[in-house]
């Protein structure tokens, strides 16, 4: 499933050339950062999150198979030490559990300037009413349109079967237009 330049560039890194190492997670770093912080909801641990992921990956390149592609193995490894990383912090009193998205005022936004509002704005507010899902929902919205992950490639990196990867992503989208609602009120007919 990888294409011929990314099987050649984990060949080199396996022999030892770090600087292919460094375009692979160039070209990663962001979905990487984007799945580890969803879980975490934390800018700094998301971002040690994602560091611990790409060194395990590293540790493990030569374990990669290539049956799937490398950047679903690559999700997946983010996946589980994300995971591994809130379970080690059910102990401590951690703030990002209980955070809030960042407040935006959408009472005055009208349809006409939502139109106007650049890509990166519209991304910003998608990002936000993820942001009010529980972790794992917000998990599977984030891979499934954010990073055009398939099903199947889903249910490899969540370790977790297709039936159940069509009902959680199902129950995320039904909490994601409200969420929508929320932020954008009547706007969100212009997005979906």
């Amino acid at each position: 499933m990888q294409d011929d330049s990314e099987k050649n560039e984990i060949r080199q890194i396996i022999k030892g050339n770090h600087a292919a190492y460094q375009r692979l997670m160039n070209r990663y770093k962001g979905m990487v950062y984007t799945l580890a912080l969803r879980l975490v909801g934390n800018p700094q641990e998301a971002e040690e999150v994602a560091q611990d992921a790409f060194v395990k990956a590293f540790r493990s390149l030569s374990n990669f198979e290539g049956k799937s592609k490398f950047s679903t193995w690559l999700y997946s490894i983010t996946y589980k030490t994300a995971i591994s990383h809130l379970r080690s912090q059910t102990n401590k009193k951690a703030l990002y559990n209980n955070r809030e998205p960042e407040d935006y005022d959408m009472t005055t936004t009208s349809l006409p300037q939502f139109t106007k509002l650049k890509a990166q704005q519209r991304q910003r507010f998608l990002q936000q009413a993820i942001a009010t899902l529980p972790k794992e929902e917000a998990s599977i919205i984030t891979l499934f349109y954010l990073h055009e992950l398939s099903l199947k490639e889903i249910v490899e990196t969540m370790n977790i079967s297709l039936s159940n990867a069509k009902v959680k992503l199902h129950r995320a989208r039904k909490k994601l237009l409200p969420a929508l609602k929320v932020l954008l009120k009547e706007e969100v007919r212009e997005i979906l």
